[in-house]
């Protein structure tokens, strides 16, 4: 239990925060999550972290600010199914719940192209997506390698 729950620390909250981070601090303040800081009275502390960072955001590749928390986003939630499903991806539902957050990114940024969702088609966000889905899958095997585990 103790392994799972560094696991979840690690491979699931970690990287959403690190996400979080990323559109906190660089993204623009038009973002439905600033209208949620201002209920909340916090709108004025976030504000001030990202006059601390400002600096940064120049220096910061365009991919890392709008590819890479979508890719994040796919990993977390691809690890925790894996972590729900124990890896178990010889089980139909297992399966489709493990690859949700990859059909559902895609399907999103398919339906971004021809206007039916709002926002930008990008490759380099499907390439994220992708990865994000592999690196998961991937390191679980490696991480939970035993007889038990049906990968």
């Amino acid at each position: 239990m103790k392994k799972i729950t560094k696991d979840i620390a690690v491979h699931v909250f970690l990287p959403v925060c690190v996400g979080a981070f990323i559109y906190i601090l660089f993204r623009k303040e038009s973002l439905t999550v600033f209208l949620w800081f201002d209920k909340v009275s916090l709108l004025d502390t976030v504000m001030s972290l990202r006059d601390v960072v400002i600096g940064f955001k120049d220096k910061m590749p365009i991919i890392i600010l709008y590819s890479l928390p979508d890719g994040i986003w796919v990993y977390s939630a691809t690890y925790l199914m894996l972590i729900i499903w124990k890896g178990n991806m010889k089980n139909i539902t297992a399966l489709f719940w493990i690859s949700a957050p990859l059909f559902l990114s895609i399907e999103t940024e398919l339906l971004q192209s021809i206007h039916i969702v709002q926002g930008s088609f990008c490759l380099y966000d499907m390439a994220f997506y992708i990865i994000g889905f592999i690196l998961p899958v991937t390191i679980f095997r490696r991480h939970y390698a035993n007889p038990k585990v049906i990968i």
